[in-house]
Parts: C-alpha cells; sequence; structure tokens
C-alpha cells in the first residue's frame, strides 16, 4: 500500500492496520479533510462525508455495528456472488479485509476469492470532493464479469436535525442524472426565502476501454426493497438492472453501477467521486471533472503534497496525527474504558450546571482534569489536538477543569486567551477552561458525567492514557455461533377470504374490532409500515407489521425509551424478543423482523393491543403487545406451544435498545432476580428515571445491559444477538450504551 511522506522523508505510520478478517476492539477512523470538504472513514469502510456543517451522506454513531456509510458492492456475475469491499455492509467470513489509515488517505484491501480489490480513499485539496479509487485483480485462471455498485444515503443537512425527523427531511431533495457525465445530482430545495439551495454529486470513472452504459438508481426504496437493508438489497435478486428513477423521490439515495470484464491475471481501476456545491454549475463542474480517471489520480497526489505542508506548518508528526486520529474514535464511538465511572449513581443531574459556563451539551465533550503541576504535556497534547480533529471536520467540546489553586490556573488562562486558539475559547465547540474554585462538586460530577472522555493531567501525557488497542476474535469465530432459522410460509390459500374490505395484504374482522395482516414471508410486503399506536395517557408504544416498533414515557419524540428508526422502508424495531433453540442453536422471532424472514405471521391490530401469530416447526407462537389503561408499563406476553412429538429446549430473550430521548445517551444499570433496571443519567429534563425490562413466571438467567455485547456481532448490519452462554457471566455495566436482554428458559 502507498504511504503518506512528512517533511523529514520518512513513510508515514499507518493505524492500527487490521488483521485479515479480524476486528479490533476499540475505535479506530480516520479524519480526512481540506478545510471545507470532511470525510470520516471506519475500519468496517463505514463513515460519511460532511461539507461546512452538513452531512452529505447520511451517517449515524453506532459503535456496535457501524453500518452507516457510503458503500459498494461486487457481485460477480460469473460465479453469482456478491460482497462488500469494506466490512460493510456485506460482512463475508471467508474474505480476506485490511485497512491502513493515514494522514492524507485511507486505504483499504478485500480479497475474495480470485478477486482483489484494493482502494483507497482522499479528500481533493482544491475540490470540494471526496474520492474513492478501486484497483480490481483477477487472480483466478477463467475471466471474470464484475459489476461494482455504489450506495449513499443523501443528506445534504444539519445531523440533528436529520436525526431528529429524516422522514421528513428527505422530502426536500430532488436527484437528476447528467447523461454526458454519467453523474447523480441532488439538490436539498430551500424551506423559506433566507436558505439557499445545496447541491451534491456522484460520479464514476474508469479504465475500461469499452466501458458499458452506467446504470443508476435514486430511490431508495426501489433499490433495498421494504423490510429489508443494505445487506440484503432487492436490487440484487433480480436479473434487470437498476430502474433509473430521478426526481422529487422520498428517499433519496446515489447508486451507481459500472461493469468490469477482467481476463485472468487482468486489472482494472474504477473512482467513485461524491462532492457538494453551492450550485448547480459548481456541481456539473465536479462531475464533468472527475468524469475522467486522471482527476482522481491528481486528486491523490495533491492530498499527499497539502498533508506535507500540513505537517510542516502545525509542526506535527504522523505518530501525533494517528494519535489524534485515535481520540476521535473513542469522541465518536463511546469507549467505557475512558469514561470516569466514579460520579455518585443516586445523584440528580442537570444541564443547568453546563448552562451556566456556555456550554451546550450539544456537543461531545472531552474533559481534561488538571489535577497538579506538571500537566503541561497534557495540556498541549489536548490542545492540539483538539486544533487537528475540529480543523477536520469533527467539533466538540475541549473543557478543561483546573483544580489547582488560583494563582496556579491564571497562566493558563492567559496562555489560552493569547494563543491561537484564543478565538475559540468559550464558544460551542472550542475551549472551555473551568477553575475548580467557581464551580460547585454538581459542576464537576455534571461535567465529569457528560464527558464522553476524562483524562487527567495524574495519568500523564495523551498517548499514555488512550493506550493501545487490544486485538479480538475475529468477527467470523462470533458469527457462526449465530444460526438464524427462515422457514417458509404456512399459511393456506384461504387466508383472507373470511376478512372484510381484503386488499391482498390485510382486512377487518367480521366484528370489525381487528384489523388482520397476513405476512407472507414469501409474498411482497405491504407497501408501507402499517402500524397501532397503544397508548394511555402517560405511556406508550407504536408497532407494526413487520414488528415493534420504538417506547415512549410522557413525550413520544423527546422521551423515548427505545428507538424509533422514522424509516418507512426497512423499518427496523426497536424491541425485540428472540427464540432460540437449544439444541440445534436455531435463533428466530416470532415477529416477521429482524429475524422471521420467510415466516407467514399474521398480525392483529386493535385498540390497545397487537398479536403476531405464527406457526413454524411443529410451534405454535402468540405474541400480544399492549399498555394499561393507568400504569406506565408495556406489555409482551409470549406464549409457545410445542405441536410436535419431540421435547423442546427454548430460550427466550426480550431485547429493547436502551434509549432515552433523541439519541442514545449514558446509562446505569443493575440486575435484581427478574429484572434490570436502567436509571437515566443523561442531562434531560426528566433525570433520575428507571426503566425496567422485566420477565416473570419462568425461571431466569443474568440480563445485561451493554449494547455491544449483547446484541449484535460488528459488522452486521442486522440485530442479531450475541446469545452464547458465555457472554451473560456479567450481568450489568456501567457507562455504556444500553441494551436488557431478559434470558428466559423454557
Amino acid at each position: 500500500m502507498v504511504g503518506s511522506v512528512d517533511d523529514r522523508g520518512a513513510r508515514d505510520t499507518a493505524q492500527f492496520p487490521g488483521p485479515p478478517g479480524g476486528a479490533a476492539e476499540g475505535p479506530a477512523v480516520a479524519l480526512l479533510s481540506n478545510g471545507s470538504y470532511s470525510v470520516l472513514l471506519t475500519t468496517a469502510g463505514a463513515g460519511c462525508g460532511s461539507w461546512r456543517g452538513l452531512d452529505v451522506t447520511r451517517w449515524r454513531e453506532d459503535c456496535t455495528r457501524d453500518c452507516w456509510g457510503q458503500f459498494c458492492y461486487v457481485r460477480d456475475r460469473t460465479q453469482d456472488k456478491l460482497w462488500s469491499i469494506g466490512r460493510q455492509p456485506l460482512f463475508r467470513p471467508g474474505v480476506v479485509y485490511d485497512n491502513a489509515f493515514h494522514g492524507d488517505r485511507a486505504e483499504f484491501r478485500c480479497l475474495a476469492d480470485d478477486i482483489d480489490v484494493s482502494w483507497a480513499a482522499c479528500v481533493a485539496p482544491d475540490m470540494d470532493v471526496e474520492v474513492r479509487l478501486l484497483t480490481i485483480s483477477n487472480h483466478g485462471a477463467i475471466a471474470r464479469s464484475l459489476e461494482l455498485t455504489s450506495y449513499a444515503e443523501v443528506s445534504l443537512n444539519n445531523r440533528r436535525a436529520d436525526r431528529a425527523h429524516p422522514a421528513f427531511t428527505k422530502l426536500f431533495v430532488e436527484t437528476q442524472f447528467d447523461q454526458r457525465t454519467g453523474a447523480l445530482l441532488a439538490r436539498r430545495r430551500p424551506r423559506s426565502a433566507e436558505e439557499k439551495p445545496v447541491w451534491a454529486v456522484h460520479v464514476s470513472s474508469s479504465s475500461t476501454q469499452d466501458r458499458q452504459p452506467i446504470e443508476y438508481e435514486t430511490d431508495r426504496l426501489k433499490f433495498l426493497g421494504r423490510c429489508r437493508t443494505t445487506a440484503n438489497p432487492l436490487a440484487f435478486d433480480r436479473e434487470a438492472g437498476l430502474s433509473g428513477t430521478v426526481g422529487p423521490v422520498l428517499d433519496p439515495v446515489f447508486c451507481l453501477r459500472t461493469t468490469v470484464q477482467l481476463q485472468p491475471g487482468a486489472s482494472e481501476r474504477v473512482a467513485f467521486v461524491t462532492g457538494a456545491a453551492d450550485d448547480e454549475a459548481m456541481a456539473r463542474t465536479i462531475a464533468s471533472r472527475y468524469s475522467g480517471l486522471d482527476a482522481a489520480d491528481k486528486a491523490f497526489s495533491d492530498a499527499t503534497e497539502s498533508y506535507r505542508s500540513e505537517l510542516q506548518g502545525a509542526n506535527l508528526t504522523p505518530e501525533e496525527v494517528a494519535l489524534f486520529n485515535r481520540l476521535a474514535g473513542s469522541i465518536l464511538f463511546v469507549d467505557r474504558a475512558h469514561r470516569d465511572k466514579s460520579v455518585p449513581r443516586k445523584k440528580p443531574l442537570s444541564r443547568a450546571a453546563l448552562w451556566s459556563h456556555g456550554i451546550s451539551g450539544d456537543l461531545p465533550i472531552v474533559l481534561a482534569r488538571i489535577e497538579e503541576d506538571g500537566a503541561e504535556p497534557l495540556i498541549g497534547d489536548v490542545i492540539r489536538a483538539h486544533g487537528f480533529i475540529a480543523g477536520r471536520g469533527l467539533r466538540f467540546d475541549l473543557v478543561l477543569l483546573d483544580e489547582r489553586d488560583a494563582s496556579a490556573a491564571e497562566p493558563l488562562a492567559g496562555e489560552l486567551n493569547s494563543g491561537p486558539q484564543a478565538e475559540l475559547v468559550g464558544k460551542p465547540g472550542g475551549i472551555y477552561l473551568l477553575p475548580a474554585g467557581e464551580g460547585s462538586h454538581d459542576l464537576k460530577d455534571t461535567v465529569t458525567a457528560a464527558a464522553r472522555i476524562v483524562l487527567s493531567s495524574s495519568r500523564g501525557a495523551l498517548a499514555d492514557q488512550l493506550g493501545g488497542r487490544k486485538e479480538v476474535a475475529s468477527p467470523a469465530a462470533r458469527i457462526s455461533e449465530f444460526p438464524s432459522s427462515e422457514t417458509s410460509a404456512e399459511h393456506s390459500a384461504g387466508v383472507g377470504k373470511d376478512l372484510l374490505f381484503w386488499n391482498g395484504f390485510g382486512g377487518f374482522s367480521a366484528d370489525g374490532r381487528e384489523y388482520v395482516i397476513v405476512v407472507d414471508g414469501i409474498a411482497s410486503p405491504t407497501p408501507t409500515p402499517w402500524c397501532n399506536v397503544i397508548a394511555n395517557a402517560d405511556f406508550g408504544c407504536l408497532t407494526s407489521e413487520s414488528g415493534m416498533g420504538c417506547t415512549w414515557a410522557g413525550n413520544s419524540q423527546l422521551n423515548r425509551l427505545t428507538p424509533w428508526s422514522n424509516d418507512p422502508v426497512s423499518d427496523p424495531p426497536g424491541d425485540v424478543v428472540y427464540l432460540r433453540d437449544e439444541e440445534t442453536g436455531e435463533l428466530w422471532t416470532p415477529t416477521p423482523l429482524p429475524l422471521g424472514h420467510g415466516a407467514a405471521v399474521t398480525v392483529r391490530h386493535r385498540q390497545g393491543q397487537s398479536l403476531y401469530e405464527s406457526d413454524r416447526e411443529h410451534l405454535h407462537q402468540e405474541l400480544a403487545v399492549h399498555v394499561p389503561v393507568r400504569d406506565s408499563v408495556k406489555v409482551m406476553r409470549l406464549a409457545v406451544r410445542n405441536d410436535g412429538a419431540q421435547v423442546r429446549h427454548l430460550l427466550r430473550r426480550i431485547s429493547p435498545n436502551g434509549f432515552w430521548g433523541h439519541s442514545a445517551r449514558t446509562r446505569r444499570c443493575r440486575s435484581s432476580a427478574n429484572a434490570t433496571f436502567d436509571r437515566e443519567r443523561s442531562l434531560q429534563g426528566t433525570p433520575g428515571r428507571v426503566i425496567f425490562p422485566e420477565g416473570w413466571h419462568l425461571p431466569q438467567q443474568a440480563g445485561r445491559c451493554d449494547r455491544p455485547l449483547a446484541t449484535a456481532p460488528r459488522f452486521w448490519a442486522r440485530a442479531v444477538p450475541c446469545h452464547s452462554r458465555r457472554d451473560w457471566k456479567n450481568p450489568t455495566s456501567k457507562g455504556s450504551l444500553a441494551t436488557w436482554p431478559i434470558p428466559v428458559r423454557r
């Protein structure tokens, strides 16, 4: 792989090259930027591009699955195989993955059988674009015909606004295709006279001489299909090409497909370029320039020169850049090892303590505690890291909590206010100096609880505190532990004949009190989620024909207990009940999603209740969901009847994803004999409330509060729990993302 060069001519130190097929514990990211356009990339090949504070492509923080970003699929039409060039979204245990992060580029490799795809990503210094350059080689003995398909969700919006109501914000994006350059363009329509339109562009180029006409798609529903994800897109189930849909689509994506023909021993190069612009003219200029491969090559050489100048101008070393990117990874993906768990558990916390010092709490917080003299190494490291990371597009609040006496703290304040970072002092995304003498214990406890990373001058320099990375077992080994069962539909041909106003998917019961939906695993799903809102005045939940959505208390937007995707295409559930056969290891769900594909499920929506009924392998399952009229409780009642002749040993797990408000927050969890208690510690308006999923009537094992260890193996785009017995030895955790699986043995 090609490295970078610093001002002394030394080769840049690559960050954390991943072992083939392995996964490293802890975050690792590459931050690339030209000052206006920035790119975040993770070891999974996920990440996003942002421009002037707007996400060009959609991304969400998810340290468990890391399944958001711009991806590229490879389909071998000769052997009918499909995979992705990164670990996401189609991780394949038999494929070799590798990566190396440098200051000017991120490099990846994917080796699937005899097809070797080496690719790199950079940001062009002279134009607001990210360039991904692929080299595809055929090491086999036969010719191959390969389809390369790019995919990214178009955002062109502030991340907080996009996350608050994604379905609404998507309505303002229009797409078009430029025949001359083969580029896709997207425009976010202004919502007011003061707002200006924003443009994005996605274009491809290739070294192939006889290049076939490029295919394209901008409708996410047509690419993925209902109830599907990037792990199993509908676009690869059919022989027909992409639909070529453009215009005011309801859910826009960038998707280009090009085909390369590789003889034995041959190689071809393909580039995918994504950019942003103020107007259509500049967007078309980008498309025109990068419709040829020479511009992609120039972008990489220019990025190397720009990086060399950056190292000289900022007096940085490649090792420091690697350290700062490691810090950025811990900011983006909360690492419990870097958090402080000493805050009193029962003490209520309030954002007012932060607001009084101008800290909003909306941005990630890194806290550096200055506890003694001789803290200059840590102070210098974190200030330099803040400047580098913020300059590459990741904004966060750096809080310096000076716990020394006033005479020792004054020089630091003078240095901050007179140095190059003076304009950032006390401003959002800047540096806050808080002398301990000016604040109470409430301030110290609050900022410590809110910080994603807590550093201390007593523990040495930044490199000493971040430490090295530990390698863990390959996901391939763990994924082999998750056999899922997909059964064929068992509905009779007469289903629906007794329902009123039958439309092919559902109809009303004879008494009109139920709407019955027949989810046939073979037939097409309903065109949109058909939902039931089950709520009393203080508590409620949402269900659909696919599964259980979110649960809330008091306010369905501000106080969600479990997440709601607001995604009518994939409709991922927020609450899941898993079943596992203890003898065969087969895993499934009584609801169609996430692991009920292929099964026939009858869903009954009625006032105050939803019922999911199905049969699989001589087991009759009924899952009822309801909310009592007065109590703040959601009840999920699962009944399983064995209609077969053999004894079955099943393990049931109730697994809601811990959540409060708009996004995942800090939790404190503990277990009792029958329940796991999750105490809200985020800085919301209702601190201290307790969420308690509970199982009853049957013997239980321990519950777990740690989503990264309990719900899904990394690099999986769908929710599959880590269900081996050894994963349940530690029942609870603190300061991490929360989930509450309650295993019950039958």
